[in-house]
């Protein structure tokens, strides 16, 4: 059975390899940023009467927050046509941000012959210090109020400029979204390598406004949480230098558990000696008077 003092030696021989930390967890990830930017875009158009609005926000070398926002108001009498659209992007770091897009669509007031189509795209180029991991949650969301439904409320483009490439985000072939879309895209980071990764719109829109019907009215809009993340590659197990530095401290850890072991067994032996010495003599203290012929006078 281990003695306290072995015990003791096995745990500090652990605490010691453990405290030259032998497993090595991933840092944050290493890149430059190069530039980023958001673009919008919307159009609308009633009985003739197109209006046009468009923004675009942009950074080299930084990551700041990007914000943008349009409106197109189109009127004919007492018709109209607005369509909308609004982004921000968010950098929480060099590797790690989100982007939101919202009221991605357009309000009718008819009934009224026209269009509308609305747009928010999102870029970010980069430069890989290591290699790693891009990572891509999304969560698009959208309503309708018309009779159309979710007709028209068409989604993004994922894009990568790397190994992988692009991805659909939703199924492009249904013209009625069904919502909310969620996921997770992945793509391999390769260290000095430059990547572009973007969110392009395939637009939000309605070729016809006269397709809602007799009422002419109605709202419907889409809006994508987007949060992404680069996560460095694991890196391998490190050994302290030099490499006998563990194993000299597991040895001097052992040498004094047996020290220890071996005063502990030094100390039991020298209090039996005690015991023994101490022990009372039983001798008489003085001779015995002779009372016969026979005692010895010795």
């Amino acid at each position: 059975m281990a003695t306290i003092y072995q015990k003791t030696a096995v745990a500090t021989a652990g605490a010691l390899f453990i405290g030259f930390g032998i497993v090595e967890t991933a840092d944050a990830f290493l890149l430059t940023p190069l530039d980023s930017s958001i673009e919008l875009g919307a159009k609308s158009e009633a009985d003739g009467v197109v209006a046009n609005d468009s923004a675009f926000d942009s950074q080299s070398g930084t990551v700041n927050l990007l914000s943008a926002s349009v409106k197109a108001l189109a009127t004919s009498s007492n018709k109209s046509v607005t369509t909308t659209a609004e982004a921000t992007a968010e950098w929480f770091n060099n590797s790690q941000g989100s982007i939101n897009f919202s009221n991605i669509g357009w309000d009718i007031e008819g009934p009224v012959s026209g269009s509308t189509v609305a747009g928010a795209n999102w870029f970010y180029s980069f430069t890989a210090n290591e290699n790693g991991t891009f990572i891509l949650d999304f969560n698009v969301t959208g309503f309708s109020t018309s009779s159309l439904g979710t007709f028209g409320l068409n989604g993004w483009i994922f894009e990568w400029s790397g190994l992988g490439g692009n991805e659909e985000i939703g199924d492009s072939t249904n013209a009625f979204p069904n919502f909310p879309i969620l996921g997770t895209i992945k793509r391999t980071v390769e260290t000095s390598l430059t990547y572009t990764v973007g969110l392009r719109d395939r637009g939000a829109n309605i070729a016809s406004t006269a397709l809602i019907g007799a009422s002419g009215v109605g709202s419907s809009k889409r809006s994508g949480i987007f949060e992404w993340r680069i996560n460095a590659a694991p890196k391998p197990a490190s050994i302290p230098e030099p490499p006998s530095t563990l194993g000299i401290l597991a040895l001097g850890a052992l040498g004094t558990s047996l020290l220890i072991q071996r005063i502990a067994s030094s100390s039991r032996y020298s209090n039996f000696r005690a015991f023994c010495v101490a022990a009372p003599l039983r001798v008489p203290l003085h001779k015995p008077r002779c009372t016969s012929s026979d005692c010895n006078p010795l």
